[in-house]
């Protein structure tokens, strides 16, 4: 009977080991009861009731003349002393059943502990991973974002420039052309100047000559006509002469009138909004860069709350950082904004 009460005790042992893992995978270690120790009380419990089994044999052996049979044939136990034997071991068996049920359980447990605290670690070490990896891309794209704005402010200069430099052209051509008619101009004009003075001079001389023939007679006289009629000529001549000069002298003048006039006071204004313009890109430049760094300090501060020790020191310090670079912003977007109101005032002053 007690070799029978073995077996459960054993199987009993073999299910609680095999199924101590997935118990613990699902209840909470710290309350889940020791294995081995159940299996022990169990153990316990059945040594309990087969030594009560086993007192009522040995009373029934006395009381059947066991001892006197046992004096007969010292060699051979009775049932009594083999029940007692039996149960002996195997109180020592679950024993160690019981110690070796303890100790896979506590490896177990272990293992599990150590294999669950990789995984936080694991998971710790991916959301930081993760996070910086968002921080890199984050950055990247800010400096990406200053060198479009570098890229495109530089592209506006270049431009800017090189409208400059055509209307310095321009204006250096206009410059050149109306030097060149001022030249024509003078050079016309001593022309005209000269056909004046000689129509005048032939005039004058046909009117003498007109004159001494109207005191002469015959050859005399139509001599002096002759001359008359041809300084006539030349005179009516000098006047064609003159009249085309006076032609062409009107139409330079023209032509002068018409080159662009240069107009300090609108260029000075074209100048200043043009400034004002990219006064306003650069302020809403810094003012989008300072509002980045409060958002990004705001998120380190709440990542620290979650954190304890170096990490929450590593993340406060990022968020000092970024409250600084947030201040510089905002100091360098006030000092264009105080550069784009006194270039609005001096705009606003010019009337224009």
């Amino acid at each position: 009977m007690i070799r029978l009460t073995l077996i459960p005790i054993f199987a009993f042992a073999l299910i609680l080991s095999l199924g101590g893992v997935a118990r613990a995978e699902t209840d909470n270690e710290e309350q889940a009861a020791d294995p081995g120790a159940e299996l022990f009380r169990q153990g316990l419990a059945d040594y309990r009731t087969a030594l009560a089994e086993l007192r009522e044999l040995c009373t029934t052996d006395d009381d059947a003349g066991v001892a006197t049979a046992r004096r007969r044939a010292p060699k051979e136990l009775t049932a009594c002393q083999r029940g007692t034997k039996e149960l002996k071991s195997f109180l020592v068996e679950v024993r160690k059943a019981a110690h070796w049920v303890t100790q896979r359980h506590a490896e177990e447990k272990q293992a599990r502990r150590v294999a669950k605290e990789e995984e936080k670690l694991a998971k710790e070490r991916a959301e930081e991973e993760a996070r910086e990896g968002a921080e890199r891309e984050k950055a990247e794209k800010a400096d990406k974002a200053k060198r479009d704005e570098a890229a495109r402010l530089a592209e506006k200069a270049k431009q800017a420039e090189k409208a400059k430099q055509q209307e310095q052209q321009k204006t250096n051509d206009s410059q050149k052309q109306k030097a060149s008619y001022e030249r024509e101009l003078a050079d016309l004009r001593k022309k005209l100047q000269v056909a004046l003075n000689d129509w005048a001079k032939s005039e004058r001389a046909a009117n003498e000559y007109r004159l001494l023939a109207g005191t002469k007679t015959g050859d005399e006289r139509a001599k002096y006509e002759q001359k008359g009629l041809a300084e006539q000529k030349r005179a009516a001549e000098q006047n064609a002469m003159a009249q085309k000069l006076q032609a062409k002298i009107a139409e330079y003048e023209k032509s002068l009138s018409s080159l662009p006039k240069t107009n300090d006071v609108v260029k000075k204004a074209q100048k200043l909004r043009d400034q004002i313009r990219s006064l306003e890109d650069t302020i809403a430049y810094k003012r989008g860069l300072e509002q980045e760094a409060i958002d990004q300090a705001n998120e380190y501060r709440a990542i620290a709350n979650e954190k304890d020790g170096a990490d929450r020191d590593k993340y406060l310090n990022k968020a000092a950082e970024m409250d600084r670079q947030a201040d510089e912003w905002g100091r360098l977007a006030s000092d264009y904004e105080d550069q784009r109101d006194r270039a609005q005032a001096e705009l606003d002053a010019l009337g224009v």
